[in-house]
């Protein structure tokens, strides 16, 4: 069975797999992601944004205690990840809805709401199902 740590495995392997030590100060997309889930700045100040609302912190003072360039470590990328697809995905992560999960994170919360959308996210969650499908086979 499938947890959420390994969800995040197989992301990162899709993401940064082929980098060295997984991904970890990985910078990708021209620049504009960063670490082993290559986190775009938008991403991560949503993920924060969320956190601060649900903790009652500042943001202002959140981002400047927590900044964008840890997304280049894989500890806080996952972090950021699970903020992220908790708020977007409440019921893929009760679920385990692996799809819902994989197409929001490289797509963001609206992927559904084009062609374009879906047809993007496709791609990215057929790269994820492969790993699924190796790691399920022991390879």
């Amino acid at each position: 069975m499938i947890h959420f740590e390994r969800f995040l495995d197989l992301l990162q392997q899709v993401e940064t797999g082929a980098e060295e030590n997984g991904g970890e100060g990985a910078i990708g997309d021209e620049g504009k992601a960063l670490g082993p889930l290559q986190i775009h700045e938008p991403c991560y100040r949503d993920a924060m944004e969320h956190l601060a609302n649900s903790l009652g912190l500042p943001l202002q003072a959140l981002l400047q205690t927590l900044p964008y360039k840890f997304c280049a470590h894989e500890l806080f990328s996952r972090v950021v990840a699970y903020i992220y697809l908790k708020r977007y995905c409440q019921n893929g992560m009760k679920n385990g809805n692996w799809e819902e999960l994989a197409r929001t994170w490289n797509g963001g919360p609206t992927w559904f709401n084009s062609d374009k959308g879906r047809y993007d996210t496709e791609k990215y969650w057929k790269k994820v199902r492969a790993r699924f499908r190796k790691y399920e086979k022991g390879v």
